[in-house]
């Protein structure tokens, strides 16, 4: 997780919005400089937010948690700032918190805040769902080997080894997550204690024994020894599990102190844990003796583990590709540096609203034309066609918005046929309010009953508007739906309408600088 990523995320929690992956992409496509990054996607969702620069005297009258810039005379950084009571709480990211007074803050404050309104309704529910999420593997864990170990006879000692495994799961794949993550940032458990990167650690080569994942191993480890324990808590394949685990505690204690001179949390937990498995089972009455069933179940439970994960294993670390590459995708198509050179080179194509007709809603003084091509038969044409909605609602005044219809023309009975039919007839004889009220019930109510409702067009002249556009759409290599124009000019396919969302803004300031 990047600053600018911590910043907006962590100040959204505190101040009770629940915060989804769009939000995080919507800001992490931007192109823009941190703040306006920010102030971007909270005007894009809606929220409400204060930016300003105050006086320095004025400190003890802000919110209790802000986001200000400081300065060092060399380069300004964001910072979430919390008021604890004479002194204030400085966090710039996961690893780095730290505790000031006020006159320290106020010698690098430049006086700029931001101040997002909090969301008082939705914050406790926030906080505790947001809880639950972000832990829900631990939680349910721990519940079923609570109930497991109720409903059992173990001893308190070897009840506590049980829970101690699924702990032991769940922290190794905390590790494993971190490890795959491409973001260098360190995640927020490795702030536990000061001088700590778990990033260090876990990409070192200290990491790998004879080309063996520590990670994996572990991993691997404590799954074992759940199944065992379950399987028989006495055996002594668990004594020999621990006695196995030494070499591994003592490795990674020195090579984190000694050669990377770092420390990951998560990895000394599980050090910890393997420490506390190992002294449990030496407390209990284990004889160092194998029987055959014992070792066979064992090998085989092994080897399956083994099996499973490395079939699991590639697909983590492509879906962690997949994830970049989307965001590297979604950072490229937003970025309207690359979009406008591109979008000013393309050649404008002509609309013959002499012949088509114009179907429009929104300013009769636009700034920008857009043209959405449409089909009741397809599926993501609602969803686009919201999101011209939006795009109209956030830009009043400023956008004018054509439809034309690309249908296919092999069953002249068709349902959607019938419906563009009237589309188009209603436009003309009720006006675009009862246009948009018809359009919408079409995509919401089954076509029969919608039919039934605005009626069937008889006028011949509207199925020829249609073939019309089809005859347009064919002429203009426009071969699926939805596509779109901008002042007449085709977007390619690989531009989606809400990409155009993120891009509108510097197409219409573009405009007013060509005009």
């Amino acid at each position: 997780m990047d600053k600018r990523q911590f910043l907006f995320e962590t100040y959204l929690e505190t101040q009770g919005y629940k915060v989804s992956r769009d939000m995080s992409q919507r800001l992490l496509s931007d192109p823009e400089n941190t703040i306006v990054s920010i102030t971007n996607t909270l005007d894009y969702f809606h929220l409400k937010y204060v930016v300003a620069e105050v006086p320095k005297t004025a400190i003890s009258e802000l919110p209790n948690i802000f986001i200000a810039q400081v300065s060092d005379n060399k380069n300004s950084n964001l910072i979430i700032v919390e008021r604890l009571n004479e002194k204030l709480k400085i966090r710039t990211n996961y690893s780095k918190n730290t505790i000031v007074d006020y006159d320290t803050f106020i010698e690098n404050w430049t006086g700029f805040i931001l101040v997002i309104e909090e969301n008082k309704k939705q914050k406790i529910t926030s906080n505790i769902s947001n809880g639950f999420r972000n832990n829900a593997f631990l939680i349910v864990s721990l519940v079923l080997g609570l109930l497991f170990v109720y409903f059992s006879t173990f001893s308190l000692s070897k009840s506590l080894y049980f829970i101690l495994s699924f702990i032991g799961v769940f922290i190794s794949v905390l590790i494993f997550k971190g490890k795959i993550n491409s973001n260098n940032q360190d995640s927020r458990f490795c702030s536990i204690i000061t001088n700590s990167s778990c990033k260090s650690v876990l990409n070192s080569s200290a990491s790998k024994i004879f080309g063996l994942e520590l990670v994996d191993a572990c991993i691997v480890y404590f799954i074992f020894t759940t199944l065992i324990f379950v399987y028989n808590p006495n055996t002594s394949i668990l004594l020999l599990s621990g006695l196995a685990s030494i070499p591994v505690i003592i490795y990674s204690i020195y090579q984190q102190y000694f050669k990377i001179k770092s420390w990951c949390p998560l990895c000394l937990i599980v050090s910890l844990i393997l420490t506390l498995h190992l002294l449990i089972v030496l407390s209990n009455d284990f004889s160092f003796s194998f029987n055959e069933i014992d070792i066979i179940f064992s090998l085989f439970t092994f080897v399956i583990i083994i099996n499973i994960w490395s079939y699991f294993k590639p697909y983590a670390f492509l879906i962690e590709k997949v994830d970049s590459l989307s965001l590297e995708n979604l950072k490229f198509r937003r970025n309207h540096y690359l979009f406008l050179p591109y979008f000013n080179q393309l050649k404008e194509i002509s609309m013959s609203d002499n012949i088509l007709g114009r179907i429009s809603i929104g300013s009769n003084n636009p700034i920008l034309r857009l043209t959405l091509i449409l089909n009741p038969e397809c599926k993501y044409c609602f969803e686009a066609h919201k999101m011209v909605m939006n795009i109209v609602k956030q830009n009043r005044g400023k956008l004018m918005v054509d439809f034309r219809f690309f249908m296919s023309f092999t069953n002249n009975q068709k349902q959607e046929l019938k419906i563009c039919e009237r589309l188009l007839e209603i436009y003309d004889k009720n006006g675009r309010d009862a246009f948009m009220i018809a359009y919408n019930e079409q995509y919401q109510i089954i076509k029969d009953k919608w039919l039934l409702k605005w009626g069937v067009c008889l006028n011949k002249k509207y199925r020829q508007q249609l073939k019309n556009h089809e005859t347009w759409c064919s002429a203009n290599n426009i071969e699926s739906t939805p596509r779109f124009l901008i002042n007449q000019k085709l977007i390619p396919e690989n531009y989606r309408i809400n990409d155009i969302e993120h891009l509108i803004e510097s197409i219409m300031i573009s405009q007013k600088k060509r005009n």
